[in-house]
């Protein structure tokens, strides 16, 4: 295959004009010699002549001896100037030697471009369609506007173009991904392993062959540095193979970067070949493993690497500054690229559009309850599916109005977000945005980014001290975070290299499982059972395509026969699958680079193994007491039960609130929630816990002194604040806004005959039996002397969160420790990097993690 006549001819040719220019750089270097030689010989006897002449003269002795040395000098100076000369013509000899052999080796070169062997050389072969696609992209996202584009000098233009844009490129890279996976899902590679080519990746995989079988690699979208470092490894078996890496250039050509070959038996089995090449900007890179056994195995490990992929570099610790203003520990700022793109709208940087145009959030009929028009119907504490962390919001929520411009948001932890199974159900999907967790993850986090480079305020943070510089010169500081179903499957390589690519993008921030079991931890029960499983069941044509969507399907259903039994002999009804061998893995390489650990979604049984793993003398010391967080939950003991709502009722709330499901009556959360015991755990580990800001009804806690009789509002989030608060956490809000779920309700109507600002106004958001406050007793949120519109549209968008703030402290509890929450989140975030950590008292905890914080809050 790699042994064409054409590339035969042509290696034959350039070696043939190689050995002559040598043969002629030998020559002329022996001539160069030879004359040097005759020069010297010829100076030596014009020196003995000269000194003959002057003893035979009629000179005086002292004439004679100066006549004498003057003849020594003038014949040394023809001896130097002809080792001089010969000098130089020996060098223009090398460099005339130099020149031809980079001339022939360039000449082959070129030539051996031109004669790639069209049966596996062109661009077609290797990627069908891929270039093509990229023009569409491009032309999509406004980077040309011609719809086709043959590889060539323009297509070339257009991919430099197009990787000089961040989402731009990330938006290609995406949807060029999704149609590289449909191309090779939809392939049968038993007929053609060329014409469907497996995906390499930055991350090693596997692979094997058997007999004389080929099999074609490829990074389907246009490399995006100048340097790439290609690994490959025998692992097992007795087979030999050919092993060639390409470049596929914009301009369409196949162009050989490196070729070797595999010894057959076990000489080369454990033995690794690696090798950087630079030029490679724009190509498409591509490798080719060519069985040569005619029955034996072949098995083998490959990855591409970035320069300097995966370096952790030891944090710049400036002094500590305290900051002031709120975290929010739980916001997804980019979820719009998530779900198929087809859940939130529209994106956090494009203009509000008047109407959305209602093509979006059709996954349980939230968005036909809303409506479309803006200002009108959305945004709204009970919607789910419009856009309220838009860029306008998050500057709303900096500047906090409601309390002068102090105490305004300063840390987010943004969760990277997607539900591979969700994703496949929902319609209206985007065609180019990809469904499986991985991709969407990787488009969003570098959104982020671009998001960052278009405003100035606007900051990925890299570490604690890097956050306080941030904030210092008043700046947003952004903790990138990954949540998916699916996180860092098998089908994407090795986990640790994955990793390596999380923490490049700026991950930070972590859960370990979401709303399914992974290879790493069980999920948290909620909605009923495991998410997606129900869905899984009626549709088994995905697990024979979509390589993710089976392996989740495995790895759900291995764990599912072990809860329905449990179910029927326990009483707790919880999953019983805890955090794997792989996942402590992961945790104890999360520690190791001082990053943030979110347990929210880890099921009860993980969490309790993780908190007997941080304080066990036998754990890794990077691991030992590290920060355990709940980043978005609440206090599962005052979650209303079925009968608790009976019992204040008689009848199920019909709005809003979902009817419980479940085997132990909690609305919807099972397990998920954080219980008091739980909770207890961030004090010794040193956490911090963010209060989700959902609808959810709270029985009522007694010692809060505030009457719970608003359901859904603020009164409801201040029972859970007041048991925090007696259990002595530190506390933030932890919204979890734009992740497909509602907000805090408004606890006030409009007076009477002023007029509705939406078309739905929901007080208490339809509990039954509830009552709204009285705007001239109850203290109303106000900003600059006039009614915040917080009060008539509850936490509506995320430029509502220091009004929510400030709406609990009206009802009478103290909210300094949340108003200072992004100093304590550092602190939080500064001990992951304290390799001598300790236990902490309560006392300690208390002192340094609440008391310290709030006192600096006026």
């Amino acid at each position: 295959m790699f042994g064409s006549k054409a590339k035969k001819t042509v290696k034959k040719a350039a070696k043939t004009k190689k050995k002559a220019a040598k043969k002629q750089a030998r020559s002329d270097k022996k001539a160069a010699k030879k004359q040097k030689k005759a020069s010297k010989k010829a100076a030596k006897q014009e020196k003995r002549d000269a000194l003959a002449d002057i003893r035979n003269s009629d000179l005086s002795g002292k004439d004679k001896k100066q006549a004498k040395k003057a003849a020594k000098k003038t014949a040394k100076k023809k001896v130097q100037s002809a080792k001089k000369t010969a000098k130089k013509k020996v060098q223009a000899a090398n460099e005339t030697k130099k020149d031809k052999v980079q001339a022939a080796n360039a000449t082959k070169k070129k030539q051996l471009d031109r004669a790639v062997d069209p049966s596996f050389g062109s661009a077609e072969k290797f990627a069908p369609g891929i270039w093509a696609k990229t023009v569409e992209l491009a032309k999509r996202h406004g980077l040309t506007k011609s719809a086709a584009m043959k590889p060539g000098a323009a297509l070339e233009k257009l991919v430099a173009r197009v990787q000089a844009k961040t989402l731009e490129a990330a938006l290609v890279e995406a949807g060029l991904f999704k149609f590289f996976r449909a191309q090779s899902i939809s392939g049968n590679f038993a007929k053609n392993p060329f014409k469907h080519p497996a995906r390499l990746a930055f991350a090693t995989k596997d692979g094997a062959l058997t007999g004389t079988l080929g099999r074609t690699w490829i990074h389907p979208v246009p490399y995006d540095r100048d340097e790439v470092r290609f690994c490959f490894q025998k692992t097992g078996g007795a087979g030999k193979a050919g092993v060639t890496l390409l470049k596929i250039t914009p301009r369409g050509k196949a162009v050989e970067l490196w070729t070797f070959g595999v010894a057959p038996g076990q000489d080369d089995t454990g033995r690794t070949w690696a090798r950087s090449f630079k030029g490679v900007r724009g190509c498409l890179i591509a490798a080719v493993v060519d069985g040569k056994s005619a029955t034996r195995k072949i098995e083998y490990e490959l990855k591409i690497e970035r320069p300097a992929q995966g370096k952790v570099v030891k944090p710049k610790r400036s002094p500590k500054r305290r900051v002031e203003g709120f975290a929010d520990l739980h916001a997804h700022h980019m979820s719009h690229l998530g779900f198929a793109g087809a859940l939130i709208a529209p994106g956090p940087m494009e203009p509000l559009p008047k109407d959305c145009g209602g093509k979006h959030a059709k996954f349980g009929g939230s968005h036909d309850k809303v409506g479309t028009k803006r200002d009108h119907d959305w945004p709204v504490s009970h919607d789910s599916c419009h856009q309220v962390m838009h860029w306008t919001h998050l500057r709303e929520a900096m500047n906090a109005e409601v309390t002068g411009g102090r105490h305004g948001l300063r840390l987010m932890i943004s969760p990277s977000v997607n539900n591979m199974f969700v994703s496949h159900l929902i319609k209206h999907k985007d065609r180019d945005i990809p469904l499986n967790d991985m991709d969407a993850i990787r488009l969003q986090l570098k959104a982020h980014h671009a998001f960052a480079e278009r405003f100035d305020w606007y900051e990925i943070a890299l570490d604690p001290w890097h956050a306080r510089r941030i904030i210092a010169a008043g700046k947003l500081a952004v903790i990138l975070s990954v949540e998916c179903s699916h996180l860092m499957p098998k089908s994407h390589g090795e986990w640790r290299d994955q990793l390596d690519e999380l923490w490049d993008l700026g991950v930070r921030a972590m859960q370990i499982t979401h709303e399914n079991d992974t290879r790493f931890a069980g999920a948290a029960l909620q909605h009923g059972r495991i998410f997606g499983v129900k869905h899984l069941l009626k549709k088994p044509a995905w697990n024979q395509m979509d390589p993710d969507m089976r392996e989740a399907y495995e790895d759900s259903m291995a764990h599912i026969s072990k809860i329905e039994k449990q179910a029927k002999v326990s009483l707790d009804r919880y999953n019983p699958v805890g955090v794997t061998p792989e996942g402590f893995q992961l945790l104890t390489a999360m520690a190791e680079r001082g990053m943030i650990l979110e347990i929210d979604h880890i099921s009860r049984a993980g969490r309790k193994q993780l908190f007997d793993w941080v304080r066990s003398r036998k754990t890794p010391a990077a691991a030992r007491w590290y920060p355990l967080n709940f980043t978005h939950s609440r206090v599962d003991e005052l979650m209303p039960s079925k009968d608790w709502f009976r019992e204040q009722y008689g009848e199920q709330p019909k709005y809003t609130i979902r009817p419980p499901v479940g085997w132990d009556g909690k609305f919807s959360t099972l397990e998920y929630m954080a219980t008091i015991e739980e909770i207890k755990w961030l004090i010794p580990t040193g956490g911090v816990f963010g209060v989700r800001t959902g609808p959810n009804a709270q029985e009522e806690y007694t010692a809060s002194g505030v009457d719970n009789r608003c359901h859904t509002s603020s009164r409801s989030l201040a029972q859970m604040l007041a048991q925090l608060r007696d259990l002595g956490v530190a506390v933030s809000l932890g919204t979890d806004i734009d992740g497909f779920t509602t907000l805090t309700g408004a606890r006030f109507e409009r007076p009477k005959g002023e007029q509705r600002q939406r078309k739905q106004e929901l007080v208490a958001t339809g509990v039954p039996k509830q009552r709204p406050d009285n705007l001239k007793r109850d203290k109303p949120v106000e900003r600059n002397g006039e009614l915040s519109e917080f009060n008539f549209l509850g936490f509506a968008h995320h430029g509502f969160a220091p009004d929510l703030i400030q709406d609990i402290e009206n009802l009478g509890l103290d909210v300094r420790a949340m108003r200072a929450s992004a100093e304590s989140t550092l602190r939080m975030w500064e001990r992951c990097h304290d390799p001598g950590r300790k236990k902490l008292s309560k006392a300690e905890y208390t002192a340094h993690m609440v008391t310290d914080v709030a006192k600096a809050v006026k």
